[in-house]
């Protein structure tokens, strides 16, 4: 706050505590007034009527007879409980002078480090309203941080790996002539589009047939184990999901510390979880290995599915276990949905063990 505003405040606290003999009001006292045609600071006298023993207007209109103008305050008069101040043009003027790129700085957040992780687009998918509204929510949080001194480091967690990835190339083999066409264009959006257009085919096809359903999961199976049958396409057409989305972030006027991927930390979460099942952490359910929850007053969840991959919430770890790693940050915070919160439970008490 502006050093005028606070000697100003001081002002009217001393001015309010002489008028009434003794050391009451306080400066958190004072607020802006509703109708800013009553004054620039307003004092609600309701604090004052059990100590006085005194109806709040007849304390406002006491005290408005009693506190006379000065350098700071041009008038002061009372609108039913609320004594309300104006302050003298000079000492608005001198407010005005005191904005420079500092105002409203803080330094409570000096020597700490946050890591704020928001964005989260996942690649072969479309960027929807969803991810414009956690970048901003992100982004604002990250620049209120750094307003209060802290050292913020920005990560983006992004979904290049998993059954999205796999319906999406399955529905590229079903368009091969759409395919052709997007490979001879240079225009990046018509190969995002066209990539949308592939994980619709895939992903309303995937529960049509158990034949279809097991071509899919052969695919996921084969991303996860970088099979050279489909590991060129995948890395083409994430290649153009990263590109498509660093032009919104560009657009948007968003940077990142760090992208973390998916493809990173399935294989060390799939460690972190197989070393928890020998110390009891986990255990195996009906060829899956779930974290038993409900001995901690949450939900059980798969950490590892039948599949033998690991699931989100086992590639989260490894992703914390990272985060922590790389940048030792004191807090880390995640711009999710709040739908989003008992699975965060869950994987906050994993990661205790």
């Amino acid at each position: 706050m502006s050093i005028t505003i606070n000697k100003a405040k001081q002002n009217i606290i001393h001015k309010i505590n002489k008028a009434l003999g003794e050391k009451i009001a306080q400066e958190s006292d004072l607020v802006m007034p509703s109708d800013y045609n009553l004054g620039d600071f307003t004092y609600p006298c309701f604090i004052l009527s059990k100590r006085l023993k005194k109806a709040p207007d007849v304390i406002a209109t006491e005290l408005s007879a009693k506190i006379k103008s000065c350098q700071t305050v041009k008038s002061v008069s009372a609108t039913g409980p609320y004594l309300n101040f104006n302050l003298q043009p000079k000492k608005l003027m001198q407010v005005l002078e005191d904005i420079n790129d500092n105002y409203g700085r803080h330094t409570f957040g000096k020597n700490k480090k946050i890591m704020v992780e928001f964005a989260q687009a996942n690649t072969h998918k479309s960027f929807h309203i969803g991810h414009l509204r956690n970048i901003i929510v992100g982004e604002s949080v990250c620049r209120i941080l750094e307003n209060a001194g802290y050292a913020v480091i920005r990560v983006n967690y992004q979904g290049d790996i998993g059954m999205h990835i796999a319906k999406c190339l399955w529905g590229i083999t079903k368009l091969p002539t759409q395919l052709e066409q997007v490979l001879n264009s240079k225009d990046i959006n018509a190969k995002v589009e066209f990539l949308a257009q592939a994980y619709v085919k895939g992903s309303g096809s995937f529960e049509k047939s158990q034949k279809i359903k097991k071509e899919i999961i052969e695919i996921n199976n084969k991303i996860y184990a970088s099979d050279n049958a489909i590991d060129s396409l995948y890395h083409q057409t994430r290649k153009w999901s990263l590109q498509y989305l660093d032009k919104i972030y560009k657009r948007l006027g968003v940077k990142f510390d760090r992208l973390y991927f998916e493809s990173e930390t399935f294989k060390p979460g799939k460690d972190m979880v197989e070393k928890g099942i020998k110390k009891n952490f986990f255990q195996i359910s009906r060829d899956a290995v779930i974290f038993v929850g409900s001995k901690h007053g949450l939900h059980d969840r798969v950490f590892i599915n039948s599949e033998g991959n690991a699931t989100y919430e086992a590639k989260e770890m490894a992703l914390a276990a990272l985060q922590l790693a790389e940048f030792n940050p004191d807090l880390i915070i995640h711009v999710v949905g709040k739908e989003q919160t008992e699975y965060f439970k869950v994987v906050t008490k994993a990661l205790e063990y």
